[in-house]
This record gives C-alpha cells, sequence and structure tokens, in this order.
C-alpha cells in the first residue's frame, strides 16, 4: 500500500491524499468487519501523515477516515472523536463534518445533543 502512496505522491502530493482516503474507505467497505485492526491500522497511518498538524489537517476528504476511525477504535466513541476535533478547532467551517458529526449522535441515540450541534 505505502509503495502505491509514495508513487502517486511523486507526481502530486494533494492526489495521495485522495488515493489513500478512497482506498481505505474502499477496504473499510469490503473488509472492514473482517479485518477489524487492519482497518483501524490504515486509518491511524493516514491520520498520521494527513491529520492535525499537517498542511492537509482540515481537509474533507479525510472525514471518512475519522469516521472508520471512530467505528473501530478501541479507546473512543465516535462521538468522543468528533467532539475532540470540535475542541481542537478543525473543520470549523466544514458542512460536512457538522453533518457527520450530528450523524454520528443520531446513531448513539443522543438525540439532544444532535440538535445542540445543528
Amino acid at each position: 500500500f505505502s509503495v502505491l502512496c509514495d508513487v502517486v505522491a511523486r507526481q502530486r502530493p494533494e492526489r495521495n491524499l485522495e488515493f489513500v482516503c478512497e482506498s481505505i474507505a474502499l477496504f473499510e467497505k469490503c473488509y472492514g468487519l473482517e479485518y477489524k485492526e487492519e482497518t483501524r491500522e490504515l486509518a491511524l497511518e493516514a491520520l498520521s501523515k494527513y491529520g492535525p498538524g499537517t498542511s492537509f489537517e482540515n481537509d474533507e476528504r479525510m472525514l471518512p477516515i475519522y469516521r472508520i476511525l471512530g467505528k473501530y477504535s478501541r479507546s473512543m466513541t465516535s462521538t468522543d472523536l468528533y467532539d475532540k476535533l470540535h475542541e481542537k478547532g478543525l473543520f470549523t467551517t466544514s458542512a460536512a463534518f457538522y453533518c457527520d458529526w450530528i450523524e454520528v449522535y443520531i446513531l448513539a441515540n443522543q438525540m439532544d445533543k444532535a440538535k445542540e450541534i445543528l
């Protein structure tokens, strides 16, 4: 996987992000339930390269990676993850982030918090 990323990155680094995010999302869709740990590790690797502290930290293409991480995390729920992103000031101008954040609260059956975010 990293060899493919390196080839794509040599041409245009911003395309590498798109390739990585779409590949991880596809892997999760096809194999996530069977390979939970591997899916989590792929998401964590993407975050280390493109997450907070990088020039891509507010890039909406990372949102599916955060969703995957919330789904497969051993230490935090999806709602905790999105709360932390908001606390760090990430995606403050992203409508897609707020839609995802509301959705994770709806899926957690916490309608009052979802309404508060809305």
